[in-house]
């Protein structure tokens, strides 16, 4: 009988989730702005995010070496020299097809990106024992995922995008840090075994605990109030969605204090809580 619980296990820490969570929210953008989907485009996000989220576990993993218990870790520590690998490969056809498909200014952005990707894991390296440098570190992450997500549909748009577009990447922004703090709560009791730097760590489970629900809180009801004002059916799915997709983060925040058996089980569901704005808009919209 297949064991469905360890293929996600696996399935989630090789960060499949998080590729299909960028398509889901790069489908978004693009129903949002109403430009076409650009299914190639699509490919090459999904090798990005890959590039980047296995590149950054990969660092984790060698500051940890045998000392890394987490199973998304350990898998890395053990399985460097094939995902180095892969990294590399991908990276070649992700800049190749990039090089040829995009117009010179959405290439030159993705090469910025991609610096400052670069950037940020060198700043693990040398200020990966600074306070102050943890909180940064999740906003540059979460900027790093929503404007590569958000870039081309932005560039197909073809003129400024109103102020509701703004407010949509701002609060998925907010999201997009939430997450990644949520993580770093459900990671906290494992990080501290392996006297692994995070967030929780450095100010404290109940403090990260209590800015995630303000930061949500906060979205949630700017997504409502938006809502109720708008006139616009796209716009209106969207904040609605927004607000829907706040609610489960801050479900998942919540629940964070159970028994490790639901813990594992809101922490998977966590992470594909980004799932949701690319399937929802189908059916709402």
């Amino acid at each position: 009988m297949i064991n469905f619980y360890k293929l996600w296990k696996f399935f989630s820490a090789y960060s499949f989730d998080v590729v299909i969570g960028a398509v889901s929210m790069g489908l978004f953008a693009c129903k949002v702005l109403e430009i076409p989907i650009d299914i190639l485009w699509l490919l090459i996000l999904a090798g990005a995010v890959w590039i980047v989220y296995t590149s950054d576990h990969l660092v984790d993993g060698f500051s940890l070496k045998k000392n890394a218990f987490l199973f998304r870790r350990k898998i890395h520590v053990k399985h460097k020299n094939l995902l180095l690998s892969l990294v590399f490969l991908f990276s070649i056809i992700v800049f190749l097809i990039s090089y040829l498909y995009f117009s010179s200014v959405i290439f030159f952005s993705g090469l910025t990106l991609i610096f400052i990707v670069c950037l940020y894991l060198l700043l693990i390296h040398f200020l990966g024992n600074k306070k102050f440098f943890y909180f940064f570190k999740e906003m540059l992450v979460a900027a790093i995922y929503i404007g590569g997500i958000w870039l081309i549909p932005l560039e197909k748009y073809d003129n400024i995008p109103p102020v509701t577009v703004l407010m949509i990447i701002t609060i998925l922004f907010i999201y997009a840090v939430s997450e990644g703090l949520i993580a770093s709560i459900y990671d906290y009791d494992v990080d501290k075994k392996e006297k692994f730097k995070s967030f929780s760590i450095y100010f404290g489970k109940q403090n990260t605990e209590k800015f995630v629900n303000s930061l949500l809180i906060f979205s949630i009801a700017i997504s409502l109030i938006i809502f109720t004002f708008l006139k616009a059916p796209n716009y209106r799915a969207a904040y609605l969605i927004l607000a829907v997709l706040g609610l489960i983060l801050f479900i998942f925040n919540i629940k964070s204090n159970g028994n490790s058996g639901n813990k594992n089980l809101y922490r998977y569901l966590g992470d594909i809580a980004f799932w949701i704005p690319g399937i929802l808009y189908f059916f709402i919209n």
